[in-house]
């Protein structure tokens, strides 16, 4: 036995405790969003900007996890015919970011700070699948792991460990 108390789990991923608040997981204000209320404030909050742009859809998200789509097109991909990279790249950071926003108290601020991916295996049509899931939650950072597979065939295209720093608490954070 570890001697400590397990972390609370959420839609059945384990997700961390936050050291500094233990048992504030109900107070966090997303779990009161039903999922279609929460993808209409994901899409208004990405109308008209990058994300919109590549084209990534969000399919679920809550404390501790998101996951998100980008269905493949002309646009997003390499001269060869493959997904570029930073197309892939932004889809794993929004994924990760998404969960890592919805894992916080609304409001709060989170910007990137560090991001590292793997590229497994190319794809040039269909649909990306990405999936987040937290390790980390703390009062300045908060870390996460993505994966993002093929629609078709489940098979796994790319996988990065994304740090996301906590800017503010204040009203003007995602998701509004």
């Amino acid at each position: 036995p570890s001697g400590g108390a397990s972390p609370p789990r959420s839609s059945g991923r384990p997700v961390a405790r936050d050291p500094g608040k233990p048992g504030d997981w109900g107070k966090l204000g997303v779990q009161s969003l039903a999922k279609e209320e929460l993808r209409a404030l994901i899409g208004e909050r990405w109308r008209g900007n990058f994300n919109e742009l590549v084209g990534l859809e969000f399919i679920d998200g809550g404390e501790g996890f998101a996951k998100l789509r980008l269905p493949i097109r002309p646009q997003i991909l390499q001269p060869w015919g493959t997904i570029h990279g930073g197309a892939l790249a932004t889809l794993l950071d929004v994924t990760g970011g998404v969960g890592a926003h919805l894992s916080y108290p609304r409001g709060t601020r989170l910007v990137t700070l560090e991001m590292k991916i793997n590229y497994i295996a190319p794809l040039g049509e269909g649909a990306l699948i990405a999936q987040s899931e937290m390790l980390h939650r703390g009062r300045r950072t908060t870390v996460w792991n993505v994966q993002a597979v093929d629609e078709a065939e489940r098979r796994l295209r790319a996988i990065a460990t994304m740090t996301y720093m906590v800017i503010s608490d204040g009203a003007e954070g995602f998701p509004g």
